[in-house]
């Protein structure tokens, strides 16, 4: 049997159904039958949707899944693969008859055929959980489960045939009324046994009174099935389903039991499906009839088609059921019509009389409607006549009185021939009460008569002469003056006659006059509107609301040729689309208010494209012309005035004033800094220096006093910052370019902060080979470098600090990194801010890295951190390189050599710097006892000369002058071997006291001693003969180093 199987399915793979076709394409939708086509419900079903899918240019293929045939799950895999293999390409849709088909199919919409949608016809409530328990027919409440669990997931829908069984088992007692038993005829197919059980519990349920007989098979055969059915009396029902049975010489027959079944039982014989009962093989029964259940089939498919997912369609059912019954069958098998339900829809129903005698009925019907047309139409005949000549009768009665109250004059005339020659007379008629009033004749004085014979009389009728016009005007004098006429002339049916007419138009010519007079003054008053709109810039617009559109006059907008374009058309939403977006919705409202009522007139501003350009200010004006009966207004008037150039004085008035209150509010802030950053290392050193002389302890007293140093660092160093911050700001930051080595200025740097560094951090430079020689700022530059790596120091507890440089062609890019703290994105957003510090508690300025970064974009470069919390920091800034070439090359750009002096750092200057290191480590070892040597201090202040003498007191001889004279004076006396001179103090400055000394000696070297700090201070104090320059507060450290390079000990 599985040989004979696989030979069907190659089969039906080879050679395509009889409806079918192989599909190369996708524009085709799959109909598919869970067993056979052949019965006459699935053919109606077939044949509806054919026909109305095809009418949307969409093929239809069909095939014969045949899932009674199936065994095993392979028989299903299979049947799965020939479909795949005869259908390539997915369908638009796939329409099922039956769900066993889909259940054998479902696995093809897990991949294949997914989101393919699905309809699903003639579907059960529940559904098999396995395909095993569906072709085993091991169907249960254990394996069914409902079908909206089973489909879920799937793009389908479906529409359902339920079985009316207690309302089919109804219908039979009402027409067999002796029933005791119901009989149900099925095999043993998998819908067969589901229908099967329901019925059974229907009758248990729903009639408890009736027996339930079934007729299946394979319990039994067809013989055994009709030899029962002879046997049956009207005491049992029968409800016939199927009876497919399997053959030895096919596999798979169609149902042909339904065909003889009529002939050998004795009772009616009802269905719960539409089973094509016209052919009176079946009573009937109660039921969604086919062609219903189709039309449904075919509604949903097209909603599928036209692009609506199949699972956002509900289930339902396929139409409405209701009781369909066959007249023959029932009688044939011994029912009195009289038990025929009234409500129920009957074939092969005897014909009644109407049908009997259709035909002469019609043919009586006819004549007897031409017989009454006829006689209407002649009545009709009859009262149009009377009417037509009622009607003429009243219009001449209208037509007199019509001619009679008319206020227009009226004459009719004859032409006949008069004096002046061929028809130049004429004679009168008739005439109205109208022609008497003007011409002031009366009607028997002048019908009959000529008009040349009443011309002496009536001399006003000579205006009625002498024109063939159809159309004249004339002029009659009356008792309120000149009355203006127009004559209008008509020929009649009848020869020779005319109508004449004479209409007044003195009102309408007065009127004319008097608009003329209008015309002038509103040209006037036009003239005078151009000139206040030439005046003003006005832009004057008219909106009509309905239309949606703005006519707008741009004759007067300033910055538009005059005559060019002037007319400027546009939509309401072009209107708003060239309004700035932040002021679109504000006006949107604006107007919106005016047309609601909520305000009378409209005037706001906003910014506007003018046609063409940028946005600029206008000032809007409207108000409301025009409603209509509702009172809903229609049009609106208004003009819109240019305002950018005072906008943009309110701006920049505005902009002042907000530059003036920031200006204001910075300074107080950094006041407020200054004073909390100047006061915290002040608070230490006054501090300590109070409670430095009650200390008796050595250690203790040098801590205090390594305090008090650091602190003095600290406060020097903040000052420093604000003068460079502040010449920064003011544009007067000085910078000295000068040849430099960029390898001796890392070396500088690391000597300096090797020994800061905490224990357990490197410090490496990455050295270079070569040497890279530039023109730069040596004091500006290693400003940075220090910066940069004292904050490295500062936030480094382990690992390395690294830094170096990088040639990248015209830059130089210099980099410091750490393994320090790192820190988060927003601390590297603000970390160039003035007094931004990552930790308040560490010592610093904040204003370090202000600083840097000014001073890099001074030189042309930029600075940037790469970082990220606890990973480390680098820090990168790169500068232009300025080789050797390229600075003599812009040497005339450059300062001269005069001016490239040192920074105002209060550090050694760049030759000192090179002896730093030997410096530092004489300095450090200290100079003890006396040398010898003698040293002049000028200075007026009693502090500060003892702060001198405490620092160099016990190893030279110092001698004091309080001023600039004294030292003067002094100095031919004590020749001493080094002078300290203070830059302000009285009588004699240190500038002059340094000169008046030069002119005695050359050779003794001067340091000027001052808390001014710029560099114009240093380079005045050069000029005046100074050898060097020391700033206040004095560093112990570089005053030694100053000693020992001057003196040599």
């Amino acid at each position: 049997m599985r040989k004979r199987l696989y030979i069907l399915l190659f089969l039906f793979g080879l050679f395509p159904s009889v409806y079918g076709q192989q599909s190369a394409d996708n524009n085709y939708v799959l109909l598919l039958n869970s067993a056979s086509f052949g019965e006459a419900w699935s053919d109606v079903l077939y044949k509806s949707l054919v026909e109305d899918v095809q009418q949307l240019g969409v093929r239809v293929d069909t095939g014969e899944l045949l899932v009674p045939m199936m065994k095993t799950a392979e028989d299903a895999r299979l049947r799965r693969e020939m479909l795949l293999e005869k259908y390539p390409m997915p369908p638009r849709a796939v329409i099922y008859i039956g769900d066993p088909g889909w259940l054998v199919c479902r696995p093809l919409f897990d991949e294949e055929w997914k989101e393919v949608p699905t309809l699903i016809c003639y579907s059960r409530d529940s559904m098999p959980e396995s395909i095993e328990d569906l072709l085993s027919g091991n169907l249960d409440s254990n394996t069914m489960v409902p079908a909206s669990e089973m489909t879920k997931g799937y793009n389908l829908t479906i529409l359902k045939q339920p079985s009316f069984i207690p309302e089919t088992i109804e219908l039979m007692r009402q027409l067999q009324p002796q029933m005791n038993t119901v009989a149900m005829i099925s095999d043993h197919r998998y819908i067969s046994l589901r229908v099967r059980d329901e019925v059974h519990q229907a009758v248990n349920q729903h009639f408890p009174d009736l027996a339930f007989q079934s007729l299946s098979s394979p319990e039994l055969t067809t013989g055994q099935l009709l030899d029962t059915l002879s046997g049956f009396d009207d005491k049992i029902g029968i409800i016939y389903y199927s009876w497919f049975v399997t053959q030895n010489r096919h596999e798979y027959l169609d149902d042909h039991v339904q065909r003889v079944i009529f002939g050998l039982a004795h009772t009616p014989i009802f269905t719960l499906t539409d089973r094509d009962h016209e052919e009176g093989s079946f009573a009937g029964g109660y039921y969604i009839p086919a062609i219903s259940f189709s039309r449904v089939a075919s509604a949903t498919i097209r909603e599928i088609l036209g692009g609506k997912p199949a699972r956002d369609i509900p289930w339902k059912d396929g139409g409405v059921p209701g009781a369909y019954l066959d007249y023959h069958h029932l009688v044939h098998q011994g029912v009195d019509p009289a038990l025929f339900p009234k409500d129920a829809v009957y074939s092969q129903a005897p014909p009644g009389f109407f049908q009997k005698y259709k035909f002469h009925l019609v043919i009586f019907g006819a004549l007897l409607l031409l017989l009454v047309a006829a006689i209407v139409m002649r009545m009709r005949w009859f009262v149009q006549r009377q009417r037509q000549q009622n009607r003429e009768v009243r219009l001449l009665s209208q037509y007199r009185m019509l001619v009679n109250n008319m206020p227009v004059i009226y004459l009719r005339k004859q032409i006949v021939d008069g004096p002046s020659g061929p028809a130049s007379d004429f004679l009168f008629l008739d005439v109205n009460p109208a022609f008497e009033r003007v011409f002031g004749c009366k009607q028997q004085q002048i019908i009959g008569k000529r008009l040349s014979e009443m011309l002496s009389r009536y001399d006003k009728l000579s205006c009625l002469a002498g024109t063939d016009q159809t159309v004249h005007s004339f002029v009659i004098d009356g008792e309120n003056g000149q009355h203006y006429y127009d004559k209008l002339v008509f020929g009649s049916s009848e020869e020779s006659i005319w109508d004449v007419f004479c209409i007044d138009r003195t009102e309408e010519h007065l009127a004319l006059v008097q608009m003329d007079r209008h015309r002038a003054e509103q040209d006037e008053l036009n003239e005078k509107y151009k000139l206040v709109l030439q005046a003003t810039g006005l832009t004057p617009w008219i909106w009509e609301i309905p239309e949606g559109l703005i006519d707008c006059d741009l004759s007067y907008t300033p910055g538009l040729e005059s005559g060019s374009g002037s007319r400027f058309i546009v939509t309401e939403e072009q209107y708003y689309s060239m309004i700035y977006p932040d002021d679109r919705e504000r006006i949107r409202a604006a107007y919106a208010d005016l047309l609601a009522g909520r305000i009378d007139i409209l005037q706001e501003e906003y910014r506007v494209i003018y046609v063409q350009g940028d946005y600029q200010w206008a000032k809007s004006f409207a108000i409301v012309r025009k409603r209509d009966a509702s009172g809903k207004p229609i049009q609106l008037v208004g003009a819109s005035l240019q305002i950018d150039i005072q906008k943009r004085l309110e701006q920049d008035l505005r902009e002042a004033k907000e530059k003036a209150e920031e200006s204001n509010r910075l300074k107080s802030a950094f006041l407020a800094n200054m004073s909390h950053e100047i006061r915290t290392p002040l608070n230490a050193i006054v501090g300590f220096s109070s409670v430095l002389a009650d200390t008796e302890g050595d250690e203790e007293r040098r801590q205090y006093i390594t305090i008090i140093e650091n602190n003095n660092e600290l406060l020097l160093q903040l000052i420093n910052d604000i003068l460079d911050l502040s010449k920064i700001e003011a544009g007067t930051l000085e910078f000295h370019f000068a040849d430099m080595s960029l390898n001796s200025l890392c070396r500088e740097e690391y000597e300096i902060h090797k020994g800061r560094v905490h224990d357990g951090v490197e410090l490496v430079f990455d050295g270079r080979d070569e040497d890279v020689e530039i023109k730069c700022d040596h004091n500006r530059l290693a400003q940075v470098v220090t910066n940069l790596l004292s904050n490295a120091i500062k936030f480094t507890h382990n690992g390395e600090i690294r830094f170096g440089y990088d040639m990248m062609g015209d830059t130089i890019e210099f980099y410091v990194a750490d393994t320090g703290i790192g820190m988060s994105a927003q601390a590297k957003e603000r970390i160039f801010d003035r007094f931004i510090k990552l930790n308040s508690f560490a010592s610093g300025t904040g204003l370090g890295l202000a600083i840097s970064k000014m001073i890099v974009e001074k030189i042309g470069g930029r600075i940037w951190v790469e970082s990220e919390e606890g990973e480390g920091t680098t820090f990168r800034f790169t500068i232009p390189y300025r080789s050797e070439k390229k600075a003599a090359a812009d040497a005339l750009d450059e300062p001269s050599a005069a001016q490239e002096t040192g920074s105002l750092m209060s550090e050694p200057d760049a030759g000192a710097s090179a002896q730093g290191g030997a410096l530092a480590e004489l300095a450090s070892e200290g100079v003890g006892g006396r040398t010898g040597k003698r040293i002049l201090i000028a200075e007026d202040i009693e502090s500060n000369y003892m702060l001198m003498k405490a620092f160099i007191g016990k190893r030279y001889e110092v001698i004091r002058a309080h001023d600039g004279q004294e030292a003067i004076d002094l100095f031919p006396k004590v020749r001493p071997d080094l002078v300290f001179m203070d830059i302000k103090m009285p009588v004699v400055d240190g500038y002059e006291a340094t000169r008046a000394i030069r002119k005695i000696s050359k050779e003794v070297p001067i340091l000027a001693i001052t808390a001014f700090a710029f560099e114009s201070d240093r380079e005045k104090a050069l000029e005046a003969g100074c050898t060097d320059y020391l700033t206040k507060p004095i560093s112990r450290d570089l005053l030694n180093q100053k000693l020992i390079l001057y003196l040599g000990e």
